[in-house]
């Protein structure tokens, strides 16, 4: 199944069973970060092209606590992540494609 929009991926994510096995806890962790990869990749291109500013938020750290309830560290330590693949495309392309 491939899966290519959002509601597709929760209707996919609410129907996965796993089994409490170490190979299976591991290959979830995997997982689990490949989305947290590409959550990085959406919010780099959400931030260079302003969307929180459209929003009505002057910084990406508000747009954060205020949409998805970070804390404000966490917030914070997400938004200079961004930042910095911004800066340094290599580095972001390599995390982004899995390298």
């Amino acid at each position: 199944m491939v899966t290519t929009t959002l509601g597709e991926l929760e209707e996919a994510v609410g129907e996965l069973t796993v089994a409490p096995v170490s190979a299976d806890v591991v290959d979830l962790f995997a997982l689990r970060e490949r989305v947290e990869v590409t959550v990085l990749e959406t919010l780099c291109g959400f931030f260079a092209t302003g969307g929180h500013d459209v929003d009505g938020f002057r910084s990406a750290v508000g747009w954060l606590k205020a949409h998805v309830a970070l804390t404000d560290g966490d917030a914070k330590a997400l938004a200079a992540r961004a930042r910095r693949l911004a800066v340094w495309p290599t580095l972001a392309k390599l995390l982004f494609d899995g390298s």
